[in-house]
């Protein structure tokens, strides 16, 4: 899945499509009502204009690979028949301290220093992902909300 501008289209990762989600499993935790996840995923040929003050600036292809465990919490319920059933989906949240993110940058010296710093992104990848996810999560909550567990054996 790619996410783009809150905008969720099928894609690989190619240029064009900033985050390319590429495998996501999943534990449901019930007890705690919340989903755990392990995402995992990239950006390519992500340009990046660098200015670094000495002449024209420099546009840097980037490639990003990444991974890390997210939270899905939710809320759950009884409807009239006492079938648990979804009430909420909450906003998603991601474990910083799992992140692993893997940067490459071509476009020259000034590029391979931006590749240097990649920590500073972690942040910003954390934030674009969150939101992105956010966005995705008012039509689940429209959609979900109500339906029944299939096991109701918890």
């Amino acid at each position: 899945m790619c996410i783009r501008d809150s905008e969720a289209t099928e894609c690989d990762g190619l240029p064009g499509c900033p985050v390319a989600v590429t495998e996501i499993t999943a534990i449901l935790d019930m007890e705690n009502e919340r989903l755990i996840g392990r995402m995992e995923g990239n950006v390519r040929s992500l340009t990046i204009r660098v200015d670094s003050g000495f002449g024209a600036p420099s546009n840097c292809q980037v490639d990003i690979d990444f991974s890390g465990d997210m939270i899905v919490p939710f809320v759950t319920g009884f409807d009239d028949e006492d079938n648990l059933i979804l009430v909420e989906i909450l906003p998603i949240e991601f474990d910083r301290d799992s992140v692993e993110i893997d940067l490459s940058a071509r476009g020259g010296f000034i590029c391979s220093l931006l590749a240097g710093f990649q920590d500073l992104f972690v942040e910003d990848l954390i934030g674009q992902l969150e939101m992105a996810a956010g966005d995705l999560l008012f039509g689940l909550n429209v959609e979900l909300a109500g339906l029944p567990f299939c096991d109701q054996d918890f």
